[in-house]
Formats: structure tokens, sequence, C-alpha cells
């Protein structure tokens, strides 16, 4: 069996996905225009602009009943939806996430039912339903934690595109875009771009450009550029480099930053062949930082790094105040050790423990105190599944956007409680290594295999010994990832190649 993977691997040729280049220029549409007038101080009709071309393109593909334009395009303008969501409604996200579930069910409902029965994907969807239904509960409050279906249906979206890797790489690739246009837009307002002060506004998080630009520029990295469609690109994959490298330094968000080195040291640590992909980011972002304090936000910048690493600067000041936090976790896990003082109650936890009626700044603390060690134990045991599904991914694919998906969500939880969409990109990409066994590997065909005819394939569990392994004709599919069945068509004359089913065991 491992001679015969071995083999497998060996002549893997990946097929780079053709990017949507119309959803691109309808993203664009959307954000270019949000974005200039963001920069010349008018962010209410910023947020305006952005919202109503927004709908006017999903509604048009509500119309024509394209599940995948319409889930492609909403992902791929995530970051500014995150900024801009109260110039609408703030469940604005929730709500038309909603409507692309709404949509999957009607035009293509085998995908639905395989969301609700592989297991990542249901828990996600149990638990996070089982959680918003307990906070109300206690709280008699609606929106109480009601942000979980954020993160299941952004997360749950991306899997959908997951079978469909041109639809995935646009999203990938356009959250980048978004997220450097809308960068871009903040600079002459923002001393830390992802948070904009006006006279008596004050708009977003500087985590909310942070963790977009920490994904894309980790994915130009991992697999040669393949989740962004650009493995074939490599100057594309620079300058995306050079451009998200620097909004995340400007954005000054530790979190994010923390996200890329966890990320990177996964990439040097378990895959040789990118090890020297990591030394030109290395070489550019000091570049980038001498740049950035010879020209301008040097104040910022410099003040962010001294506070991240002078050894003369207390650890309470260096987290920002989540360190009192932590240091109230004894205390909190003493008074109520097992169930916790009920989900939807985290800024009164906080108020009591840490002196400060805000959220819980970790995922992690926040579970804790809501749900207790019961909670922490069944949400801990999920992440430890998740994380194993990435590592096995990576064994047997070879693939490791998965991995750095899970690992990404799980650094994301360490400083906030990442329950809303731009987290959900880390969480639906890592939710990718459970659809391994849909996963095809196209290799050239030996002589002998030639006309043979196609397999019956591995079962939808991904069980077998190897010896179901057999030569399937070639017929490419317009994505890496399918829906587990053997391709059909016709059989080449020649070998140009055939598809394997990659067993989940």
């Amino acid at each position: 069996m491992t001679e015969s993977i071995s083999q497998i691997r060996s002549g893997i040729y990946r097929m780079p996905p053709t990017l949507r280049l119309g959803t691109i220029v309808q993203a664009a549409c959307c954000v270019v225009p949000a974005a200039a007038l963001l920069a010349t101080g008018r962010p209410l009709w910023g947020g305006r602009c952005f919202f109503a071309a927004l709908l006017t393109m999903l509604a048009f593909h509500l119309l024509r009943r394209n599940a995948l334009s319409y889930t492609t395009l909403l992902l791929a303008v995530m970051p500014a939806m995150m900024f801009f969501r109260d110039f609408l409604f703030y469940s604005s996200i929730q709500a038309l996430l909603l409507v692309c579930m709404l949509l999957w069910l009607v035009v293509w409902r085998e995908r639905i039912v395989t969301l609700l029965t592989t297991p990542g994907t249901a828990t996600l969807l149990v638990l996070a339903t089982l959680y918003w239904l307990l906070s109300f509960i206690v709280t008699k409050d609606y929106t109480s934690n009601y942000r979980t279906f954020e993160l299941a249906f952004a997360a749950c979206a991306v899997v959908l595109l997951g079978h469909h890797r041109s639809h995935l790489a646009t999203a990938f690739l356009g959250i980048g875009l978004t997220a450097c246009t809308l960068g871009l837009g903040m600079l002459p307002f923002s001393t830390r771009l992802g948070m904009v002060d006006f006279e008596h506004l004050r708009l977003g998080n500087p985590i909310q450009i942070g963790n977009p630009c920490a994904l894309v520029f980790l994915l130009t990295i991992v697999d040669g550029g393949a989740l962004l469609g650009l493995r074939d690109h490599r100057w594309y994959k620079v300058i995306l480099q050079v451009l998200t490298g620097i909004i995340l330094l400007l954005t000054t968000s530790r979190g994010a930053w923390l996200i890329v080195l966890a990320g990177m040291a996964a990439v040097f640590i378990y895959d040789r062949a990118r090890r020297k992909a990591i030394l030109v980011p290395l070489g550019i972002i000091p570049i980038l930082a001498i740049g950035l304090i010879s020209f301008g936000h040097e104040g910022i910048l410099l003040s962010y790094i001294d506070k991240t690493f002078s050894p003369d600067v207390t650890w309470a000041k260096r987290t920002t105040g989540r360190s009192d936090q932590w240091r109230a976790l004894p205390s909190l896990i003493a008074e109520s050790p097992v169930w916790g003082f009920g989900p939807g109650t985290g800024r009164d936890s906080a108020a009591r423990f840490a002196g400060r009626r805000l959220l819980w700044h970790a995922l992690y603390l926040q579970v804790i105190a809501e749900t207790g060690l019961l909670g922490a134990l069944i949400c801990f045991s999920c992440l430890a599944a998740l994380l194993r599904m990435g590592f096995r991914h990576r064994r047997w694919s070879g693939e490791m956007g998965p991995l750095i998906g899970v690992l990404g969500f799980l650094t994301i939880g360490i400083s906030i409680p990442g329950i809303d969409g731009n987290a959900a990109m880390f969480l639906g990409l890592g939710l990718l290594s459970g659809c391994g066994w849909r996963v095809w590997l196209i290799r050239p065909a030996l002589p002998h295999e030639v006309g043979q005819p196609a397999a019956a394939g591995c079962p939808a569990g991904g069980s077998g010994d190897g010896s179901e392994l057999r030569a399937a004709p070639l017929h490419p599919p317009l994505s890496v990832m399918t829906d587990g069945r053997f391709p059909t068509g016709p059989i080449p004359q020649a070998g140009m190649g055939i598809n394997l089913p990659l067993p989940a065991n």
C-alpha cells in the first residue's frame, strides 16, 4: 500500500484552477468606489455605495439561480462587508449568508445534504445552533451570540466552493484584493489600518484588515499559490505578497502577525519544498518596514514594535490588557468549573473577574467562561479533530492549505473570540481537509493502463486497502475537488493520464 501511494504521489500533476475574472471585476466595482469615497472622508457614502453595488450584483446572481457566482462574490468582499456592515444593518452578513445557503438548497440540494452529513460541517452547524439557542434561553436576547451563524455559514460557504477550486481561488484572491484596496482607502485617516477616526465617528478594527491580509499572504506561499489561482504566475504572487505585507505591517495587528508566524513555521517544518519560498517574504518584510519608517507611519509602527518586543514593557501593556483576562482564568474556573456562567454571559463574567465589561479577548476564555470545562472539552475536542484532519490531508495529498487554515483559526482564538466572517475563512479552509476523499490526483498513465475501464472507486467513507485504486479514463474535472464520483467521458487514445481517488484512511 505504501509503495502504491508513493508511486501515485511521484507522478502527481495538479491542474491550476482558472480564475473567474468576471467575479473579480464585480468585486472591484463594489469595493473600489467605496474605498475612494472613504479616502475622501465620506465613509457614509462609501458604505452606501458598497452595499448598493453588492446587493444589485447578488440579486442578479440570485435571479439567475447561480449559486457559485453568488457565493464567490459574497466571500470575495467579506473584509469590506465586515467594515461597512453598520451602514446597511449589523446583521446584514448573516442575512446574505442565509440567502446563500437557501440558494444552494434550491439549485444544488445534494451539496447541502453533503454539508449535513460530513462530520466536520455537520458538527459546526449543530454546535452553532445549540450555542445560540442556549444563549437566547439564558439571556432572553436573540442577538446574544447570534454571530455563531455568521461563522458557521461563512465557513460552510468556503467548503461549498471547495468543490469548485476555480471559484474558491477567485474568492480567496478577491479577499486579498478587497483588503488591500480598503486599506489603501483608509491611509489618509488611519494611523492603524483597519480602524479610521473621523471627527465624530470611529470605524473598524485593525484585525478586520489584518486577518484577511495574513490569510492571503500565507496562501501566496503554501502550495505554490494554487489556492489563489497563481501557481504559474510568479510575479503576480510577489506583487500580492508585497501589497498584503505592507497592509499587514500598517495594521500593527500583532494577532495577525502571529498568524503569519505560525503559518510560516508550519510551512518550514512540513513542506521542505517551500522553504525557499519563505525566504522571499522574509527578505521583503524588513525592506518594507524600513520604507514605511522612512516615508511615514513611523510613529505608530515603531511604537507597536517597541510594545511587542521591548524588554522594558510590562506584559499587561504588551498584550493591551488581555493578560488581565488570562490571569482571571483560575478564579473563573474555581467559581463555576463544570457549567460556567451560561452562554451569552461573557461580558458580565468579564466585568466580574477581569474588571472590564468587555467581551473575552480569546475564544478559549469565552468558551470556558460561558460553558465551563464541559464546553471547553467539547470545543477543544472538535479543534483537535480538525487539526488531526489537517495533518492527515497534508500527509495524503501533500496540500498544506487546509492545515494552514486550521492553525490560523487556532491562532486567532488566542487573541479574539474569532466568531466572525473573517475568521470563518480560516475555519472553512481547514474544514476542506474533511473532504479529502473527494480529492482527485492526476498523473500520467502507464502504457498498460491506457484503455482500462473506469474503476468503481472508493466508497464515500474512504475505506479500502489500496486495491480499489484502479485506473480511470482521463476526463479532467472542472476543479480539483469533485462530488466524489468518478468522471465520465471518452477514453483517451494516448497515455494522457488517469484520475485516482485519494483514500481518507
